[in-house]
């Protein structure tokens, strides 16, 4: 049985506004086991504040999407331990529960300012207790630049995509356009500015 975090079912039915999980699956058998997790998780809410939409993919992952835009995350695989409560938190932040922020003028600057749009992959384990700050992280930087997005990817669901990036520990942030690496749970500065140094690094040599 999946674990599920304390409190997840009341956060989702304080959420504000209607969400839409759109749910990939390769087959019908992996689609049923998301959806029981998922409406387990949800309970009372479900198909009422939070709303499904299923499409066939060959790879599993969870989209999030609110009454107006798609938000700039992708949950791979069933998800599990810190990566449920992430989901979560995801939702929250796109329906506007997420608790206000404390970063300081400097990081906001930072991610504001990022020379180009960044698509970074976060290797998580899912009862990893360094990830789960990291992507209350990466959730706290998607709410305030959505040209920053992030694949949620564990790495014991997804071996393969962990062994082509090299991870060798996690959580690690990987950007598949440079080949950079963050192999570290570190503090919101840290990331802001590793965010920046990649989508610099990634410019055409011409627009350095």
């Amino acid at each position: 049985m999946f674990p599920l975090g304390e409190g997840l079912t009341e956060r989702i039915a304080r959420l504000a506004h209607p969400v839409t999980l759109r749910l990939s699956a390769a087959n019908a058998a992996v689609e049923r086991e998301l959806t029981e997790i998922l409406q387990a998780v949800c309970g009372p809410a479900w198909k009422t504040t939070v709303l499904t939409h299923y499409q066939r993919e060959a790879r599993t992952m969870v989209r999030l999407a609110g009454a107006d835009r798609l938000w700039p995350m992708e949950f791979w695989g069933i998800p599990t331990g810190f990566v449920l409560d992430g989901l979560v938190e995801a939702m929250e932040a796109l329906t506007g529960a997420m608790a206000r922020m404390d970063w300081s003028e400097t990081i906001q600057h930072t991610l504001f300012n990022l020379p180009r749009p960044v698509s970074a992959q976060l290797f998580v384990g899912a009862t990893c207790s360094f990830c789960h700050p990291m992507i209350h992280r990466a959730i706290q930087v998607a709410a305030l630049q959505a040209r920053v997005t992030f694949d949620v990817i564990p790495v014991d669901q997804f071996p393969d995509v962990a062994e082509a990036a090299r991870i060798r520990s996690t959580p690690s942030l990987y950007d598949p356009t440079t080949g950079q690496t963050l192999a570290a749970n570190v503090p919101p500065a840290h990331l802001a500015a590793w965010l920046y140094q990649t989508a610099f690094s990634g410019l055409p040599a011409g627009a350095r």
